[in-house]
């Protein structure tokens, strides 16, 4: 394919952002190619494909005997709310995934929002608002429990309150309008939100108010470059994606590195090359290069902590205690790790 990878254009994630079907006949770097399948708006992973499990009713977690009897009534609900997506629009492709805020609900919320009291109150309160921006918000579930819980302990904060949703995703910014307008409502929380459909890479609006940032199980799908090494000369090749006139994909790479990708990189993966649209990809955050740079940028003081030790801090962990003593709260998402500022 090397006469194609000569003659095919180069493009961008940005150039196929307003087009109906998937490409071909081009080339393009790596990292344009995961935007592309992830986040395009016609056919992109987030766009179409996703569905976020909702478990119903919050567990009931002192009911439980211990983590085997939690996984299985998940396990029951997993299959009912499936067999009811089925049932409305059946489908082949769909993807269902969950993440700790559907599955502790409202806890894993309500610890958030604890965090954000303590600090909001050690910090700008009562000279500034309290804004809370939410990078990629799901079904809005964790925004519904902060609100919540702000609103139930501390009133005062809760009038100073103001959320706003950085959504790229037109199908979740839909689902999340469609909450503000029914649970929201009800709740009293519509005049505190905000929903902005845009790419995070897009803003261009200074924020010159203090305000927090949430950013959750959002970098691991930041895309990437793909760099490898010479094995002779040692020297860097960036990798790029081919793409056929009849869709396939072939991966090349060039010794020509883009300004972004020669800064640095090495990302030890199989191959990200799947069909887009219908896979999600993800990548390992690595928190002490995350938590240079942003001290680098903003000059702020930061902690990382594993999911336990957060939970640990910011929790009622009695509310999701099962009767053995096992907290599938600590003991869940084990490889995850939490950023904040101190």
């Amino acid at each position: 394919m090397s006469d194609e990878f000569q003659r095919y254009p180069m493009v961008t994630a940005l150039d196929l952002r307003g087009r109906n079907e998937r490409p071909r006949r081009v080339k393009m770097l790596m990292r344009d190619f995961i935007e592309d399948s992830l986040y395009n708006p016609t056919y992109g992973y987030f766009s179409k494909q996703v569905v976020i499990f909702t478990p119903g009713e919050p567990f009931d977690f002192p009911s439980l005997y211990d983590e085997l009897d939690f996984h299985s009534l998940l396990s029951r609900r997993y299959v009912e709310f499936e067999n009811a997506m089925d049932a409305v629009s059946p489908s082949d492709t769909r993807q269902l995934w969950y993440t700790p805020t559907e599955l502790f609900r409202p806890y894993y919320g309500e610890a958030i929002a604890r965090y954000l009291i303590a600090n909001y109150k050690l910090t700008t309160y009562p000279y500034h608002d309290l804004i809370i921006y939410e990078m990629g918000a799901g079904r809005g579930t964790l925004m519904l429990n902060i609100l919540d819980h702000i609103r139930d302990v501390d009133p005062a904060v809760y009038d100073r309150t103001k959320y706003k949703i950085i959504e790229i995703s037109t199908q979740l910014a839909t689902i999340q309008n469609s909450q503000l307008k029914q649970s929201f409502a009800a709740r009293g929380h519509a005049d505190k939100v905000e929903i902005i459909n845009q790419s995070i890479f897009d803003w261009t609006n200074p924020v010159p108010s203090p305000c927090f940032f949430l950013a959750f199980e959002v970098f691991d799908n930041f895309a990437h470059d793909i760099l490898r090494y010479d094995m002779e000369t040692q020297k860097p090749l960036q990798g790029m994606v081919l793409i056929d006139e009849n869709g396939d994909f072939y991966e090349f790479y060039t010794p020509h590195l883009d300004p972004v990708a020669a800064r640095d990189g090495l990302i030890p993966v199989s191959t990200p090359m799947v069909h887009q649209g219908y896979f999600d990809i993800m990548f390992p955050t690595n928190f002490s290069t995350a938590e240079a740079t942003y001290q680098a940028i903003t000059g702020k003081l930061t902690r990382v902590l594993t999911h336990e030790e957060f939970m640990r801090r910011w929790a009622y962990l009695e509310e999701t205690e099962t009767q053995s003593g096992e907290n599938p709260l600590l003991t869940w998402y084990k490889n995850a790790s939490v950023m904040f500022t101190v």
